[in-house]
């Protein structure tokens, strides 16, 4: 029990941190809005992965039970939170703080839980694919996207992709396979070439699905792939 009250504190503690780090981000003007929301993004799923390691599954409940006790606080004081004003979506992707916050979180929770309950400790595969190549992509799409397309299977209100960013997703996403592969034991051959499928299926997977789901999606394709090649 104590280990697990012990991982509750420090999580509640490192959501704080980092809801303070993307606070001071919004509030200096000094970044372009997806930053902060994607530097959070990218925490919250580095976060996951010593509680799984050290803990399991339930060490993944609590860790996520903490962070969302951060979001649902800062969901009823949000006017005064440069914190969820950094989360926001600055744009007319998903409309209201529910849509561009609350449902992609929730998503992000049932794809978390579905992997490690399907897939065991390979769901850090995809924690670290959704958390880094999905920030990295979106980052590169806005600042070099030209080539842009539309999934068939995206919400109708949802803005194009773009092949540069789907590259900077696999690129990404391939590099923190690589390195959740790597606390997993992989040896360095088998590491290089499941790193490089992981990173496509989840840039196939964020490029197809919608701006609602794809936390769900490009956590759980690149863990069954990893599973599926070396599990």
């Amino acid at each position: 029990m104590i280990p697990f009250l012990i991982l509750g504190v420090a999580s509640l503690g490192f959501g704080i941190t980092m809801a303070t780090v993307v606070g001071g981000l919004v509030t200096s003007g000094d970044v372009s809005p997806p930053i902060p929301r994607k530097v959070f993004h990218a925490a919250v799923f580095a976060g996951a992965v010593p509680a799984q390691l050290l803990l399991g599954f339930w060490g993944v409940v609590t860790y996520g039970t903490g962070i969302s006790l951060l979001l649902f606080s800062s969901y009823q004081l949000r006017p005064s939170l440069p914190f969820w004003r950094g989360l926001t979506r600055a744009d007319k992707e998903l409309p209201g703080p529910a849509g561009s916050i609350l449902i992609p979180f929730l998503s992000t929770g049932f794809g978390g839980l579905s992997s490690i309950l399907l897939l065991g400790e390979f769901a850090i595969v995809g924690y670290l694919v959704c958390g880094f190549g999905d920030a990295a992509g979106e980052l590169v799409g806005r600042k070099w996207g030209k080539h842009r397309y539309r999934s068939p299977f995206s919400d109708p209100e949802a803005g194009p992709r773009s092949l540069e960013g789907s590259i900077g997703v696999f690129l990404f996403g391939a590099l923190a396979a690589a390195v959740a592969l790597s606390l997993l034991g992989s040896t360095l051959p088998e590491l290089l070439v499941v790193a490089l499928a992981c990173g496509g299926v989840g840039s196939l997977a964020e490029g197809l699905s919608g701006p609602r789901t794809d936390n769900f999606w490009v956590q759980v394709i690149p863990s069954l792939a990893a599973w599926w090649l070396i599990g």
